[in-house]
């Protein structure tokens, strides 16, 4: 339930907060994203199958299904750290599944880190006058 409020939540906040603009009507690229949340969905399905088939494998099937979802936003934002992003969240994935990188907390806290710290850094690459490493106040 609460997955399906992100994007309404991010609209009123990017308006009210942050009196970023409405996207233009007719925009292409915002069918994209809209498209692309199919195959959030689709490792949504697969993590909910791995639970209980393999419950081990659940976080790590939806941290990459969550990374190759931020892919496409590289095309639509036209801001290459979600491709970053995407490639940092699939290889945590990945390296999790395989038991390849022991975590010492919860595989999904780890991704929630990471977004956080990737928000971060696509607010300040996002404003203009604003650089990474550089607040100004």
């Amino acid at each position: 339930m609460g997955g399906s409020l992100i994007f309404p939540a991010s609209l009123l906040v990017s308006r009210l907060v942050l009196r970023a603009p409405p996207a233009a009507k007719g925009n292409p690229l915002a069918r994209l994203a809209l498209e692309s949340t199919f195959t959030l969905f689709a490792g949504i399905l697969l993590a909910w199958f791995f639970l209980r088939v393999a419950p081990e494998l659940a976080f790590p099937a939806m941290a990459v299904a969550i990374g190759v979802r931020y892919f496409v936003f590289r095309t639509v934002y036209g801001n290459v750290v979600y491709w970053l992003l995407g490639g940092a969240l699939a290889a945590l994935g990945a390296a999790a599944a395989f038991s390849v990188l022991p975590l010492p907390v919860n595989l999904a806290l780890v991704v929630g880190a990471v977004e956080v710290g990737f928000s971060v850094v696509v607010y300040l690459t996002g404003k203009p006058g604003r650089s990474v490493g550089v607040v100004q106040g």
